[in-house]
């Protein structure tokens, strides 16, 4: 899974979280029926169900005022501090990408409550396990209905950008197997052994890190760093580079604040450095419509 804004995510079997908000509206709660004025083709459910239940789960508005938030899911438990309910929505249902309010259709509010979230699974359950216990947690506590559609929206695709194919100097292939890597770590962790390999914090292994200016990435795929592009580009981005599910190292650098004069805009780089280049058009986008939400109700 990838983070976006200011995080560093690495192998591990655990699902964490932890952002930092510059900007934090008024907390807003309204009953909303979704009526979305844009209207795709429906499609069928990522995740037909049925869905199943946590043993135990609290949940309670947090009213803090406080910025940084956090999600985690380690064995036995869903655990979320001071959390956007669009995040724990997006969570749920495995959205990612930065381009929530095309691939989330939903009443504003979302975007501003913010929960404290407490709930425990039968025991050690899978990362795939435990989201189904989210998504039904969402509908029993919070009503919420939803159904997919595609829509048509602007988007980039990622291209090649030179007709030899040639890469630039910041991105190289990695042949890591990162789900074995992972499979590795998590063995050498429960035997209580150091990890087969040596994780430097600068250069992430089968992860990335994401900072104002600056994305690094370590044994990822086109398509996994396509994501991470939605979040500084404004636009949901497909990857047509034809690479597949090969693994690369990248590292791109960007003046994010374009009233400045000095360093490349983010699509400059992209293709100075990279090798590569966004390419405006039009295409599907896979969106959650939420039909229906309300407020929590009490524990």
């Amino acid at each position: 899974m990838i983070p976006d804004h200011d995080t560093c995510s690495e192998v591990t079997v655990r699902h964490r979280v932890r952002f930092l908000f510059f900007t934090i509206s008024a907390f807003l709660i309204a009953v909303v029926t979704g009526i979305h004025a844009q209207v795709g083709t429906p499609i069928p459910s990522k995740f037909p169900g049925p869905e199943e239940s946590f043993e135990i789960a609290s949940i309670k508005p947090n009213r803090s005022g406080a910025e940084q938030w956090d999600f985690d899911s380690p064995p036995g438990r869903v655990v979320g501090t001071n959390v956007l309910l669009r995040d724990v929505i997006r969570f749920a249902y495995n959205i990612y990408g930065g381009d929530w309010d095309l691939r989330i259709a939903a009443p504003e509010w979302i975007k501003t409550a913010r929960f404290d979230i407490d709930a425990k699974t039968p025991g050690s359950v899978a990362q795939a396990r435990a989201m189904s216990m989210l998504r039904r947690l969402l509908a029993e506590r919070f009503g919420m209905t939803v159904h997919f559609e595609t829509r048509e929206h602007p988007v980039y695709a990622l291209v090649v950008a030179r007709p030899d194919r040639r890469l630039g100097r910041q991105l190289t292939p990695n042949p890591i197997d990162c789900g074995a890597l992972g499979a590795a770590i998590k063995a050498a962790k429960e035997k209580g052994i150091p990890p087969p390999i040596s994780l430097d914090p600068d250069k992430p292994v089968c992860g990335n890190r994401s900072l104002p200016g600056r994305l690094t990435g370590g044994g990822l795929s086109m398509e996994q760093f396509a994501l991470q592009l939605a979040a500084h580009t404004g636009r949901t981005v497909i990857d047509q580079t034809g690479f597949g599910g090969a693994g690369f190292d990248y590292d791109l650098r960007w003046q994010p604040d374009q009233t400045k004069p000095e360093g490349p805009s983010i699509f400059t780089a992209i293709e100075e450095q990279l090798g590569l280049k966004l390419v405006s058009q039009t295409g599907p986008i896979d969106v959650l419509v939420i039909d229906s939400i309300r407020p929590p109700t009490s524990n």
